[in-house]
């Protein structure tokens, strides 16, 4: 008989249970869960319990008189908990940290909240049970794959803040997906490999963009970037050479980040793409800016706007 969640995770959390506190940092258990507590805040890591199958996330608990909101969910708190099927988080949620509810294969229902600022990476991977909708499964207001590689035309619900890493990846037959005003952040390898997607519009909404987002999207011939998004990772377009015109509506050129985040003159800004195939877009007033930058001067062709 298999056991409903990751055996060694559960012995090492139980194991800190002494309550030790080190720089400023406890571990508690509180009802059926492990939290971690610094300052007025505390981090669920994880279950004290597993046989529960739903789960009620409290906004606050009180431990020696003393008030914490729950703020996050830790990398790997609840990962390979196969019993939970129901998920309940609070308004205070700000973080889902990594593989958090990974291979929760029977989860089928999970409220988050729509003012969250992060999900980490493969924060719901495998998550196979979570609703679908229009092909699409979702995680509250994440989107977390497409449950049918096959579609070639998607519409992603209004109210999706997240689109999740690899979430279209490998989706060899999609041609087009339509992203609503409501998505702020877009995964790594998002659309990675979707070799038959031509065009592509991202939103004025979104504000972040993951590294090998539009990666082997071998036949796009137009994009349109939003203005929100101040850089960019350096494998934005990595194999997208058969991108024609790509158009940016921010009024100053964003940089380019390398692949630990920061801004480095010295790497190839525009990894295996060559930027002189492409016509670039920029805002009327931004076209001298855009070709002076050490980044964006690669494209020789700069158009206005219209």
């Amino acid at each position: 008989m298999r056991h409903p969640c990751n055996n060694s995770l559960l012995v090492a959390l139980l194991a800190l249970l002494s309550l030790t506190e080190v720089h400023g940092i406890e571990l508690i258990h509180y009802e059926k869960l492990i939290y971690e507590l610094s300052g007025d805040r505390a981090s669920v890591v994880g279950w004290a319990d597993s046989t529960y199958s739903q789960l009620i996330i409290p906004q606050t608990i009180v431990w020696d008189g003393k008030p914490y909101i729950t703020t996050s969910i830790a990398d790997n708190a609840f990962i390979r908990c196969r019993n939970l099927n129901s998920v309940v988080l609070p308004e205070s949620i700000r973080r889902i940290g990594s593989l958090a509810f990974a291979f929760c294969t029977d989860l089928h229902e999970i409220i988050i909240p729509t003012i969250i600022d992060t999900i980490c990476t493969d924060a719901f991977y495998r998550c196979d049970g979570l609703p679908i909708d229009g092909g699409i499964r979702y995680a509250g207001c994440m989107l977390a794959n497409v449950s049918d590689c096959d579609a070639q035309h998607l519409v992603i619900r209004e109210g999706c803040r997240f689109i999740g890493d690899n979430a279209f990846s490998e989706c060899h037959k999609l041609e087009s997906v339509q992203i609503p005003e409501s998505v702020r952040v877009i995964g790594n390898f998002a659309f990675a490999g979707c070799n038959s997607l031509k065009q592509l519009y991202i939103p004025e909404s979104v504000e972040t963009i993951g590294s090998s987002a539009f990666a082997m999207c071998s036949v796009l011939e137009i994009m349109h970037l939003p203005a929100n998004v101040q850089s960019y990772p350096f494998d934005l377009l990595i194999d997208c050479n058969s991108l024609r015109e790509l158009y940016i509506a921010s009024e100053y050129p964003p940089t380019i980040m390398d692949f630990v985040g920061t801004h480095n003159p010295a790497i190839d800004y525009f990894h295996r793409f060559n930027p002189e195939r492409c016509v670039l877009y920029v805002p009327r007033d931004s076209r001298k800016l855009y070709r002076d930058s050490s980044v964006w001067k690669s494209f020789k062709k700069v158009k206005i706007l219209k």
